[in-house]
């Protein structure tokens, strides 16, 4: 019986599988083809650090002063066995967003196409020897503050209420 493209879609459309694949991993540092039904898996890591500082002034009975001071860091990923891969060009340096963006217009203003060769490397294979797919950003500052003006009126009622609730 030979399968049209209406069978496929039909298949599709009732989610019944029409098509058998299998996906083949690479593991190691040469990427080396694991055996047929092997698992695929990677156990990466993302060491996060977070320290927040703040205070409270009374600065008036009926003024109050707020201020944080906060600073965190996210490290890149790191996968345990080493099989975390970047987007590198065919010189093997790592490919970034911007970069590759300013080659496109570049490229346009001169009517030309910008088309490199891509490909992908382990992070620790490529040209320059990275240990992390990008540098880490220690600048992550954060501040907060705050201040809270209480009227006499609000004042007087918390007064009352203290006193009946002795």
């Amino acid at each position: 019986m030979k399968s049209t493209a209406c069978d496929s879609l039909y298949a599709n459309v009732l989610g019944a599988v029409s098509i058998a694949s299998q996906m083949f991993s690479r593991s190691g540092a040469s990427l080396t083809l694991d055996p047929p039904l092997s698992n695929a898996f990677d156990k990466s890591t993302i060491p996060y650090y977070n320290v927040y500082f703040s205070d409270t002034w009374h600065m008036k009975p009926s003024f109050t002063l707020t201020y944080g001071l906060g600073w965190a860091l996210e490290m890149p990923p790191v996968e345990e066995n080493g099989k975390q891969t970047v987007l590198v060009d065919a010189a093997n340096q790592p490919v970034t967003t911007l970069g590759y963006l300013a080659n496109v217009k570049n490229a346009a203003l001169q009517g030309n196409v910008y088309n490199p060769e891509l490909g992908f490397a382990l992070v620790g294979n490529t040209s320059n020897g990275l240990k992390y797919p990008y540098n880490p950003f220690y600048g992550g500052f954060q501040s907060a503050r705050g201040c809270r003006v209480e009227s006499e009126v609000r004042q007087r009622f918390v007064e009352r209420q203290n006193l009946r609730a002795r």
